[in-house]
């Protein structure tokens, strides 16, 4: 089970680079459709080395640093969606309220961001303990 969470969110985070950088058609859309899948890839990656993972540094890495960008996964399927079904790809200034609980969790992180290497290790040891 862990294997296929690990091969599953390397290929999402593949998948998300070809929207992204190999797109016809939708050209916007498509890159909403690769932030949507590269935000829940980096997810499963981070939900993996924090349950089932054995490394600490891995767990410093990635179990409690992109928590910020779970919250980008609602708002880039969203726009995904709604740009295709309208065919207008423009954001209008309520459509920037989405991303108003990134920006406050992402603040609120900042701290851990900067916080030295030991105490990511640290709180990396606790997540893998319990």
């Amino acid at each position: 089970m862990s294997a296929f969470l690990v091969y599953s969110s390397i290929t999402g985070i593949l998948l998300s680079f070809i929207f992204f950088f190999f797109n016809r058609g939708y050209r916007t859309a498509n890159r909403f459709l690769a932030g949507f899948f590269f935000f829940i890839s980096l997810f499963v990656l981070s939900q993996y080395s924090g349950l089932y993972g054995d490394s600490e540094v891995l767990a410093a890495l990635l179990a409690s640093a992109p928590t910020p960008f779970v919250f980008l996964i609602g708002p880039f399927s969203f726009l995904y969606v709604r740009s295709v079904l309208r065919d207008n790809t423009r954001l209008s200034k309520t459509d920037y309220l989405h991303f108003v609980l990134f920006i406050l969790e992402l603040a609120g992180m900042m701290s851990y961001y900067f916080s030295s290497w030991d105490y990511k290790l640290s709180v990396a040891r606790v997540l893998l303990s319990e």
